[in-house]
């Protein structure tokens, strides 16, 4: 085998190592008849906050009920929907960052990559359903403030005092959701992307910290998921989680629902990026599904929570 060929094949094994989520088995046990499930997207609307370098989200109506009614007067509608893979509550894909020419497992850029055709390698539709056990590090709680400043940056400490909050500690094969309290602006496109002054987020210490803990998905409130200084154009976690560590990312998640409900347990977090081929990133609806939190009285055994 060529030393290109033993490459692309590690870095796919290594993507494929890093993406398997815990057995049915291990999550299953997390759901009860009482269990809870928290949608963590945001809605999808005109107008809704878009980053000034993503195509903006588009949406019209090209046939609409009437317009070709059938004999039996049965009628459909259906709609043109415009958006990047990166709009929104979304899952960044493996081949979404690279550094220095190089995708996760010295995967080299050149060549692979297209505009009709998209990416070769490391799409999203190489992405599994992710099904794994979850936590919430609700780093806002932690420091007593409904939102976390603008260009704050989450240390390897913030996230230890999020865990200790925890009834279990982060393991292996986790998803982890960092709550800053960002999301409290998503009804205000223009404060939720403004970016003017920073977002907060993880920086490369807590980067190290989530390396460690071998979880294999992370997510956060945030458009950009890690912290951003207006000051500097750099995206250091996203370089070491992707690239390196073959994490995946979540973005723009609505995480308050979970931060209101004090949720300390573990939880199911179930991610279903849509199978783009050549993409390097998917909306995504993704759900918590969180055991004993459950209202008294319900007619079924889940209840959904929506933003």
């Amino acid at each position: 085998m060529s030393p290109e060929a033993s490459t692309l094949a590690d870095g796919k094994r290594r993507a494929s190592e890093h993406g398997r989520a815990n057995s049915v088995s291990t999550v299953s046990a997390l759901i009860a008849d009482d269990s809870r499930v928290f949608d963590l997207s945001h809605p999808w609307f005109q107008g809704m906050p878009a980053a000034p370098n993503r195509v903006p989200y588009v949406f019209t109506m090209v046939l609409r009920h009437g317009d070709r009614p059938r004999d039996d007067g049965v009628s459909a509608a259906n709609e043109l929907v415009v958006l990047s893979g990166h709009t929104g509550t979304h899952l960044d894909a493996l081949g979404h960052v690279s550094r220095g020419g190089l995708l996760h497992g010295g995967i080299p850029v050149s060549g692979i990559e297209a505009p009709a055709g998209g990416i070769r390698e490391l799409g999203v539709e190489t992405v599994p359903p992710i099904l794994c056990r979850g936590v919430l590090l609700d780093v806002a709680a932690t420091r007593h403030v409904d939102c976390l400043p603008p260009a704050y940056e989450v240390t390897s400490d913030d996230l230890e005092a999020a865990e200790a909050r925890l009834d279990t500690p982060v393991r292996p094969g986790d998803g982890v959701l960092i709550r800053t309290g960002w999301g409290r602006y998503w009804p205000d496109p223009q404060e939720y992307q403004a970016g003017t002054n920073g977002w907060p987020g993880p920086g490369p210490a807590a980067a190290e910290w989530l390396i460690r803990r071998r979880i294999i998905i992370a997510g956060s409130d945030t458009p950009p998921f890690e912290v951003v200084r207006p000051d500097r154009n750099v995206r250091p976690v996203h370089g070491r989680l992707l690239v390196d560590a073959g994490i995946y990312i979540l973005e723009s998640l609505s995480l308050d629902q979970l931060g209101a409900a004090d949720v300390t347990t573990a939880f199911v977090l179930v991610a279903l990026p849509l199978k783009l081929v050549g993409a390097t990133g998917s909306p995504v609806r993704p759900v918590a599904i969180v055991p004993g939190s459950a209202p008294p009285a319900l007619d079924g055994p889940l209840h959904a929570t929506t933003s």
